[in-house]
């Protein structure tokens, strides 16, 4: 059977947190053969790649699985262009109905794929499903911040504050990869830069797709740990 859902990680020297974050990749409760795994390594100067191999073998170890556990593959980009750049690269190369995001640097609930990706079972409106996060200090504390992104739920309040203020959870999504090729994906140019997200969500609204936030805190942002793209 299909796998139904591509995981999808950029990373660009985060190769000190890739532990954490397969930590809660290998702890998830959705099967595994419905979903698999793509980690795009954004010309990593850290060794990140030999991180993942390492901490995926030292995980299987520990949870007793085979190293083939869950479907996943590795992508090197030689050239590091920005965000827009590796997620429409790693975009390209799924091949699943839904696409979900997790940066390198953050981290997710068990519950986080399986919850998202059922909701998509009976709402077949959706196009894009985020959810509520908490914030990760330097220490490994979680906490919520004072912008309280992914408070609102249903669409017609995502689009009429979508207008002022980025309020989805970047990390936090799930969506249909057709509505994403829909409108193109990303826009790679400079006057989006470091609003990448804001800008998508803005044309996938403008095309009529309709957005919703799971009412649950299922994300994990790590604050203080983004490296320049």
């Amino acid at each position: 059977m299909p796998k139904e859902l591509t995981l999808l990680v950029c990373c660009h020297n985060h190769g000190s947190f890739l532990y954490r974050m397969l930590q809660d990749v290998f702890a998830q409760t959705l099967k595994p053969d419905r979903w698999k795994l793509l980690i795009v390594f954004d010309e990593c100067t850290d060794g990140s790649e030999q991180t993942f191999d390492d901490a995926w073998l030292d995980l299987c170890s520990i949870h007793g699985k085979n190293l083939e556990w869950l479907e996943h593959k590795t992508l090197i980009r030689e050239k590091k262009e920005g965000l827009a750049a590796c997620k429409n690269f790693g975009i390209k190369h799924c091949d699943t109905e839904f696409i979900a995001y997790l940066d390198a640097d953050d981290g997710m609930f068990p519950e986080r794929l399986e919850r998202q990706l059922d909701f998509f079972r009976h709402q077949q409106r959706i196009s894009v499903c985020a959810c509520q996060a908490w914030d990760r200090d330097e220490h490994g504390r979680l906490f919520t911040n004072c912008f309280q992104i992914g408070q609102y739920e249903f669409h017609s309040r995502i689009a009429e504050r979508i207008q002022y203020e980025n309020v989805i959870c970047h990390g936090s999504v799930m969506l249909r990869r057709q509505a994403l090729l829909d409108v193109d994906g990303y826009r790679e140019v400079p006057w989006v830069l470091g609003k990448e997200d804001w800008d998508l969500w803005h044309r996938m609204i403008a095309k009529d797709y309709k957005f919703y936030t799971l009412p649950e805190r299922l994300y994990i942002w790590s604050m203080g740990t983004s490296v320049e793209r």
